[in-house]
C-alpha cells in the first residue's frame, strides 16, 4: 500500500518514470534524439558523426535504463586512451546531452552520466588547452611559406602567410572571396583590408557558406606586405575564391589537404620524381620545432604575438573574432576599438614580418 501511494505521488508531481519506457535501446533512442535536436546543418553532422563512430558501437543494444555510471566511466576511460582530449570531451558531452534528454522524455529518472569527472587517486594537473597547440614564430612562418610555395605555388605561399598574420580560422580562409579583399597598389599601403564574411564547409549538397563562428563578421587591416601579396595572388588567377584549389574551386580541408599540403609543409617530404600527371618536386625540409603543428596553431601564433606586443584586449578580441569578454569589473559596454588600435596591430605585424625576413637572410648567408 505504501509503495502504491508513493508511485501515485510521483505521478501527481510529474516525477514518475514508467519502467517499460526505459527498455528502449540506446540505438533506437539515438535515432529519435538525432531527429529531435534543433541545430544547424554543420552541428547536426558533427553530432551524427560522434554518435555513429563512438557512442553506438558501445551502447547501441543496451537499454536506456541499463546505462550505469560505472559502465560509462569504464567506457570513457577507454575512449580517452584512444582519442585526443578535446574529442573525448566532446563525445562525453554528446552522450550526457542524450541522457539528459532521456530524463526529460521520461525514459529514466536520473542521468547516469556525471556532470563532471571526479578526480580519483594521484593528482595529475591537467594540461591547458593553450599548451595543446604547437605554434610558430615569424621566422618559422616564413619557412613554412617557402615550403608551401613548393607544393602549391603562390596560392600556398600566401595562404601560409595569411593565416598567422590575420588569425583567420581555416574555414574562414577557405570561404574568403575576392570581392572581400580591398588590396592593391592603388590603395594606401596602410589601408588594405579583407573582410571575414563567411566560413565554408563541404556538406551534403556541396560547398556551403555560413556565418563565421560566433557570427564574428569583421574587417581586418593588413600589414602592407600581406596586402601586396594578396593583390599579387588575386592577379594570378580568375577564381572568385582568394585561395582556390587547382581547379579554381574552394579548397577541401579533408584528409588530402592534411596529407598532400599541410603535413609536407610542416614535417617535410622527400623529393618526388616526375611521373605522368605530376611534376617533379624537390625535397621539402621539415621546419624545426613545429612537428605536430595543426592549422589552428597558426591562429594561436597571432594571438601570442599580439599578447607579447601588449595589444589592448578589445582590439585583440575583435581581431581574433572572439566574443566580447564580460568578466571582472570591466563593463563590455565601455570597451571600444578605434581605427588607431587596428592600425597599431598592422604596424606591429609588419615589424615582425620584416624582422623575420632579415633573420631568414642571415640563415641563407651562413
Amino acid at each position: 500500500m505504501a509503495y502504491a501511494r508513493k508511485q501515485e505521488a510521483k505521478v501527481q508531481d510529474g516525477s514518475y518514470v514508467d519502467p517499460k519506457a526505459g527498455r528502449m535501446t540506446m540505438g533506437d533512442w539515438a535515432a529519435k534524439w538525432l531527429q529531435m535536436i534543433e541545430v544547424d546543418e554543420l552541428s547536426d553532422g558533427t553530432y551524427r558523426s560522434r554518435v555513429q563512430a563512438q557512442i553506438l558501437p558501445r551502447w547501441e543494444n543496451v537499454a536506456v535504463a541499463d546505462v550505469k555510471t560505472s559502465d560509462h566511466r569504464i567506457w570513457m576511460k577507454d575512449v580517452r586512451s584512444r582519442q585526443k582530449k578535446t574529442y573525448a570531451n566532446n563525445i562525453e558531452m554528446t552522450f550526457r546531452m542524450m541522457m539528459d534528454d532521456a530524463v526529460t522524455e521520461g525514459l529514466i529518472g536520473v542521468n547516469p552520466v556525471p556532470a563532471q569527472r571526479r578526480r580519483r587517486g594521484k593528482y595529475e594537473p591537467e594540461e591547458s588547452s593553450e599548451d595543446d597547440y604547437v605554434y610558430p614564430n615569424p621566422l618559422q612562418v616564413l619557412l613554412l611559406s617557402e615550403n608551401a610555395r613548393i607544393i602549391r605555388g603562390l596560392v600556398g605561399e600566401v595562404f601560409m602567410l595569411t593565416k598567422p598574420y590575420t588569425g583567420m580560422r581555416l574555414a574562414e580562409m577557405v570561404a574568403l572571396r575576392r570581392e572581400f579583399c580591398w588590396v592593391g597598389p592603388d590603395r594606401d599601403p596602410w589601408d588594405q583590408h579583407i573582410r571575414v564574411e563567411h566560413q565554408g564547409h563541404y556538406l551534403k549538397g556541396g560547398f556551403k557558406l555560413r556565418p563565421p563562428k560566433y557570427h564574428s563578421h569583421r574587417t581586418l587591416i593588413l600589414p602592407p606586405f600581406l596586402g601586396d601579396l594578396i593583390w599579387k595572388l588575386l592577379e594570378s588567377h580568375t577564381s572568385e575564391w582568394a585561395f582556390p584549389s587547382a581547379w579554381g574551386k574552394p579548397i577541401r580541408t579533408d584528409d588530402q589537404f592534411y596529407g598532400r599540403f599541410w603535413s609536407p609543409i610542416v614535417e617535410g617530404h622527400d623529393a618526388l620524381p616526375q611521373i605522368r600527371g605530376r611534376k617533379s618536386r624537390p625535397e621539402i625540409p621539415a621546419v624545426e620545432g613545429l612537428s605536430g603543428m595543426v592549422p589552428h596553431g597558426a591562429r594561436h601564433a597571432q594571438r601570442v604575438w599580439l599578447d607579447e606586443d601588449l595589444v589592448q584586449e578589445p582590439a585583440l578580441d575583435e581581431r581574433m573574432g572572439h566574443k566580447v569578454r564580460r568578466g571582472g569589473s570591466g563593463v563590455a559596454t565601455y570597451r571600444h576599438v578605434t581605427p588607431a588600435m587596428r592600425l597599431q596591430i598592422a604596424k606591429k605585424l609588419q615589424r615582425r614580418y620584416e624582422k623575420s625576413v632579415r633573420e631568414r637572410q642571415k640563415l641563407l648567408e651562413r
